[in-house]
């Protein structure tokens, strides 16, 4: 867990920096680096952002397209802002993602106010981690990832506040029936 917990921060480093240009609003990770599950075997982080072109990315994350190509395809996108391969060039975080174990995930901060966005983004990420984990866990992707998630923290470069704390998200969002997905 430890080397994927420091790969998780290498991101934080790279990528925060970078924040203002990409307009990602918070990095989040979560899954079983985030709450020290034993042997994790891929990285799990939420990117919330305020950006068009990050959305428009989210339905190429989400296909069956290998990570490599993703990334290739995401940083021809964001070309005129940011080289990403250049900035993911040799690290461990690029090795992952070629290994298909970074898996990132994208929410536009809309998600918190616009009841239309939220409800499409539960429908889309409640199938998305279905195909991922194979089953449906005994609670909601998106309040799973909430209680379990660990923001970056610019201050000490480590992922270390909880997610509860910044983002107070009513319960009802996660009991809503318009929200339920059948397995």
């Amino acid at each position: 867990m430890i080397r994927l917990m420091k790969i998780a921060e290498d991101f934080g480093n790279i990528l925060w920096p970078k924040r203002n240009i990409l307009d990602i609003k918070d990095l989040m990770l979560f899954g079983s680096v985030a709450y020290g599950g034993i042997n994790p075997k891929d990285l799990d982080v939420l990117i919330l952002h305020g950006s068009t072109l990050l959305e428009r990315f989210q339905e190429i994350a989400y296909s069956k397209i290998p990570d490599s190509e993703k990334l290739s395809r995401l940083s021809n996108q964001l070309k005129e802002k940011i080289d990403l391969i250049k900035l993911l060039r040799g690290t461990q975080i690029e090795k992952l993602i070629c290994e298909n174990r970074f898996n990132s995930y994208y929410m536009h901060t809309s998600f918190f106010n616009n009841e239309i966005y939220r409800e499409e983004w539960i429908l889309r990420n409640r199938k998305h981690s279905q195909k991922q984990k194979g089953e449906f866990s005994k609670k909601p992707f998106e309040e799973t990832i909430f209680e379990q998630g660990l923001l970056w923290n610019p201050k000490n470069k480590r992922y270390d506040l909880p997610a509860q704390e910044r983002y107070k998200i009513p319960s009802l969002i996660f009991t809503s029936p318009q929200n339920q997905l059948s397995p």
